[in-house]
C-alpha cells in the first residue's frame, strides 16, 4: 500500500497497487466500496470494465510519467472504458475526480 499526492498535495492516504495479472484482472470486484481516502492503482492498464460491479467509481487514466490523461466521473456498473496510450488507471470512490480537482496534465505521485 502507498499514499498518493497531486502536484505535491497529499490526496489519498491508502493507495492499493495492483501489479500482478490476477490483481489487475480482479480490480475492485467483490470488494467493499472505497472510502474518500482510498484508491486502487492498476499498473499496465489502459482499459477498465465494470462487469459484475455493484457501485459506480471515478477513473483517472495516467501516462508513464503519472500525468493525468483522462478522467471519467461516476463510471457505472456494466460499462467499459479505455484510454489509448495510458500506462495506469486509478479507481476511486465516485465524486473523487471533482473533489481532488483532477484534470488533464496534473501530476500524480505515489510512494
Amino acid at each position: 500500500m502507498s499514499a498518493a499526492s497531486v502536484d505535491g498535495r497529499p490526496v489519498l492516504a491508502e493507495l492499493y497497487i495492483a501489479r500482478t495479472a490476477w490483481q489487475r484482472t480482479r480490480g475492485l470486484l467483490g470488494r467493499s466500496p472505497l472510502t474518500d481516502s482510498q484508491g486502487l492503482l492498476i499498473e499496465k492498464c489502459h482499459s477498465v470494465h465494470m462487469v459484475g460491479m455493484k457501485y459506480a467509481i471515478d477513473l483517472c487514466y495516467l501516462d508513464q510519467d503519472g500525468r493525468v490523461m483522462k478522467t471519467i466521473d461516476n463510471f457505472k456498473p456494466w460499462h467499459f472504458s479505455y484510454c489509448l496510450g495510458a500506462n495506469a488507471v486509478i479507481e476511486m470512490m465516485s465524486g473523487m475526480n471533482k473533489r481532488l480537482n483532477l484534470s488533464k496534465g496534473k501530476k500524480i505521485e505515489w510512494s
